[in-house]
C-alpha cells in the first residue's frame, strides 16, 4: 500500500474594511498561540495550519501542510463567509476546527506505522517474564506491516521469546487485515491473551482468531502475528 500523496495549500487573505477584526481571534485559534497586538513585522506560528503576518498592509498568509486542493478552497470559503457576517464566526470556527482535525489525520496516516519509543519500552514492561513462541507475518508488499512487523519482532526478542526465523511475508494471508491478528490453534492461550491485552494497552488494534484447520499454526505451542495494513487514524 503505497503512503498516500504529500499536499500543501496556501492561502492568502488581504481586507482593508475591518476584516482583522474578524480574522484575529480566528487565526488565534487555528494556530493555537495567544492573541497579541497586530504587529508590524514578520510573525509565524507552526502547527497543521501556520500563520504568517506579512507586514504589508494587514496582509496574512494562511499555510496548511498535507491538505488537498479541495480542503483548501473550503478553508478559504469558510474565511470569506466569516468575514461577511460576524454573528456566523462562531458556527465557522467550529466547522473549520473540524476541517482542521482532518487535516491532522491526512498528516497522521501518511506517517510510518512503527512503535514509538515509549510504546516499546512498555511493550517490553508488560510482556516482561513471559515466554512463548511467536512466528510475525505480514502482508506482502505492504511497507507499514513490515515496520510494525519488524519493531514487533524487535521487542520480542529482547523480552526472550521464541520468534523463529525471524519475518515473514505470507502471501497466504488475506490481504485485507487491517491491524494485527493473534492466531492461535486453541483458546487456552495465555500469552496470547497476554500479548493482545498488552498491544490494546498501547492503542493498537489486535484481535485474536483460532486456526482450528491448523492452516498457519501447525504448532499449537506457536502464536502466529498477522500483521496487516496500518488501521485509519481517527480522533
Amino acid at each position: 500500500m503505497g503512503l498516500a500523496q504529500h499536499h500543501q495549500k496556501t492561502i492568502t487573505r488581504s481586507d482593508s474594511i475591518n476584516a482583522m477584526k474578524v480574522f484575529a481571534p480566528l487565526l488565534c485559534l487555528l494556530v493555537g498561540a495567544v492573541c497579541a497586538e497586530p504587529q508590524t513585522g514578520s510573525a509565524t506560528a507552526k502547527d497543521a495550519c501556520s500563520v504568517a503576518n506579512t507586514g504589508n498592509n494587514n496582509t496574512f498568509n494562511i499555510t496548511c501542510q498535507g491538505i488537498s486542493g479541495k480542503l483548501g478552497s473550503q478553508l478559504i470559503e469558510l474565511l470569506n463567509r466569516v468575514a461577511k457576517n460576524q454573528a456566523d464566526a462562531e458556527a465557522m470556527i467550529a466547522k473549520l476546527d473540524g476541517c482542521l482535525v482532518g487535516v491532522r489525520e491526512v498528516r497522521e496516516q501518511q506517517q510510518p506505522w512503527n512503535l514509538t519509543v515509549e510504546q516499546r519500552v512498555e511493550l517490553r514492561r508488560l510482556l516482561f517474564g513471559s515466554k512463548a513462541k511467536a512466528l510475525v507475518h505480514v502482508i506482502p508488499s505492504d511497507r507499514n506491516a513490515s515496520l510494525m512487523g519488524a519493531d514487533l519482532l524487535s521487542v520480542l526478542k529482547d523480552v526472550g521469546w521464541d520468534t523463529g526465523d525471524g519475518l515473514t511475508a505470507d502471501f497466504g494471508l488475506n490481504p485485507a487485515i487491517v491491524g494485527i491478528v493473534l492466531i492461535v490453534s486453541h483458546p487456552d492461550f495465555p500469552e496470547a491473551v497476554r500479548l493482545q491485552s498488552a498491544l490494546r494497552a498501547l492503542g493498537i488494534q489486535a484481535s485474536g482468531e483460532i486456526d482450528d484447520a491448523k492452516r498457519f499454526v501447525s504448532d499449537t505451542a506457536s502464536i502466529v502475528i498477522a500483521v496487516g495494513a496500518k488501521p485509519p487514524v481517527s480522533h
